[in-house]
């Protein structure tokens, strides 16, 4: 049963704002994950952390964009959702959700080739994993891998 209600303009505005936020924080956050990431490499540093995680968040920001497209299309411009239209959507929320499971292996996989190359190795116990987020600490000597498990260690007991 379908109901005449309609919300506010207001409301409408203020859903519309917050997934439009919400989608820029996530993207912008990834963004961000894979400058940091492109800059510890380019650096050559005794530490190079590989934060999976970041690379989820490009398949989630984008389904929220698209998402608060969708919500734009119907709710603020009133357009009756055209089966051209609905696929698109529907393909993209879909690519979206895929590009979510699917780029942190294909990005870690190479990322680690070239680092094992570079002669890093992965520093476990500094390592992180929770679930499917996983952040890994590639270190070029073992001094750095003892530091970070120090702290690590440090951060885990507030320095006791």
């Amino acid at each position: 049963m379908e109901s005449s209600h309609q919300p506010s303009p207001l409301t409408m505005f203020c859903i519309l704002l917050i997934f439009s936020l919400m989608a820029l924080s996530i993207l912008t956050q990834f963004g961000w994950g894979v400058f940091q990431l492109y800059a510890q490499i380019a650096e050559n540093g005794p530490v190079i952390v590989f934060d999976k995680g970041v690379f989820y968040l490009l398949g989630g920001g984008s389904g929220i964009a698209i998402l608060t497209l969708y919500m734009f299309y119907e709710g603020v411009l009133k357009l009756p959702l055209t089966e051209k239209v609905a696929k698109i959507l529907t393909n993209s929320l879909i690519g979206s959700v895929s590009v979510m499971f699917v780029l942190p292996h294909i990005v870690h996989y190479p990322v680690e080739s070239y680092l094992e190359g570079r002669g890093y190795n992965i520093c476990e116990q500094a390592s992180y994993r929770w679930f499917a987020y996983r952040e890994i600490a590639y270190v070029s000597n073992s001094e750095a891998c003892a530091e970070l498990i120090k702290r690590k260690k440090n951060r885990i007991t507030g320095g006791v």
